[in-house]
């Protein structure tokens, strides 16, 4: 399996963000100041657009990757998926759903579930259609409107925000797929779909990967671990691999640990980041996997099952925060993403189900804490040896000295 190296530092996630901000300056600078608010109170400045790089610079390395993580998520090119279950009830057929789509939700009806501000209203815009991969498919219009003042006892309301998107259930995996940048964009999309085609699910809910891990069967002691992140690692080690899919390259793993006094969040980026010591760190201080971007190859099979060298290639982001997103950085083989989800959530699945004990993931595991465990070593060695020289130096001679030299000396290798 390959692999990845060190960490970005700040200043390339500064540079990261400013590129974002040749565009939509306005609306990107709102959405960082935010962002910021909501989860940096105590950090001062982001009043001024012409300020952002100096105000960046006083955001800690950890407030900074949580922002990169955050900008690239929403601005990032590429094809978004945000990935719901459902199942139809006994008494509803897939032309059902169809037929009940297109009364349910009119086309060009703007539909809202509530007047409170801000509003938001979902208009389907396309008809309702079968495709040939066992999928039905539409598209949406999401808009946002906020409460504006106009005269002394009057009020009105302006858009905020508008954007469209994709709705496609795929009968084939019974999965629900929202083609938005923004989680709160399939949250309301989902509200207004349950509210007007109430009677038609027996069960409609995001994928989330900490539910999930919560009914996945750990036997023996796993205090100092994350469960998500031993399933996360069996996943991306063991499932995907399989009906000719490969992981050719890690891009970027992004950790959290809401426990720690110190660092929260952690992303690392290169190639290689399964032979890291930073990897072995975060595995070992039990943080949890968060998201991770890998490039994935689905090779071609001749007729004697073999595999060419020929195939398709993806730039694969999943995302673990809330609603399971995966997001494809290319867009030139997007007839193929479905088929690609398809196997990442089977596969994920897979995972889930596993029965995981103590002995078994420490020893898959334990290559990446003896790393980390080899670091602390040479780190501890190199302090020794630094305090044996100043011991020599201050005592050369004296007998107490000599007797701290020589127990220093058991512990230097």
């Amino acid at each position: 399996m390959s692999v990845q190296e060190p960490q970005v530092r700040s200043t390339n996630d500064i540079k990261f963000i400013m590129k974002l901000m040749s565009t939509n300056q306005k609306k990107k600078f709102q959405l960082i100041q935010s962002f910021i608010r909501k989860n940096f109170r105590d950090v001062d400045g982001f009043d001024e657009l012409s300020e952002l790089e100096v105000d960046l610079h006083k955001l800690t390395d950890d407030a900074l990757a949580d922002l990169y993580e955050f900008m690239d998520q929403t601005y990032s090119q590429g094809q978004p998926y945000f990935i719901y279950e459902f199942c139809l009830k006994d008494n509803v057929t897939q032309q059902n759903l169809k037929e009940k789509i297109e009364t349910g939700l009119p086309q060009n009806k703007s539909l809202s579930v509530d007047n409170k501000y801000p509003r938001v209203e979902i208009t389907r815009i396309s008809e309702v259609e079968y495709h040939e991969n066992h999928c039905l498919r539409f598209s949406i219009t999401y808009e946002q409107f906020v409460e504006t003042p106009r005269r002394q006892s009057d009020t009105g309301e302006e858009s905020k925000a508008k954007t469209s998107l994709d709705v496609i259930f795929d009968f084939q995996s019974s999965l629900l797929y929202f083609t938005c940048g923004e989680n709160k964009y399939a949250l309301a999309t989902k509200r207004v779909i349950m509210h007007y085609l109430l009677d038609t699910f027996s069960h409609f809910s995001a994928f989330s990967m900490t539910s999930s891990v919560k009914k996945t069967k750990f036997e023996g002691d796993f205090s100092n671990l994350s469960k998500q992140s031993i399933v996360t690692l069996d996943y991306l080690d063991s499932s995907v691999e399989k009906n000719n899919y490969e992981i050719t390259n890690y891009l970027r793993i992004a950790f959290s640990n809401v426990t720690s006094e110190k660092v929260k969040g952690v992303r690392l980026s290169g190639s290689n980041l399964f032979e890291s010591i930073e990897m072995a760190e975060r595995i070992r201080f039990g943080d949890t996997i968060k998201s991770v971007k890998f490039t994935l190859r689905h090779h071609r099979v001749t007729t004697s099952q073999n595999l060419t060298g020929s195939g398709t290639s993806s730039a694969v982001r999943m995302d673990f925060t809330n609603s399971l997103k995966i997001l494809f950085s290319d867009d030139e083989n997007v007839a193929l993403h479905i088929d690609f989800v398809r196997h990442l959530m089977a596969t994920l699945k897979e995972s889930l189900q596993k029965i995981y004990t103590e002995t078994d993931v420490k020893t898959k595991i334990q290559p990446l804490i003896e790393r980390a465990e080899a670091k602390d070593n040479l780190i501890v060695q190199g302090i020794l040896s630094r305090l044996k020289e100043k011991i020599t130096t201050l005592y050369n001679g004296d007998p107490a000295g000599n007797s701290v030299i020589s127990l220093l000396n058991e512990y230097i290798g």
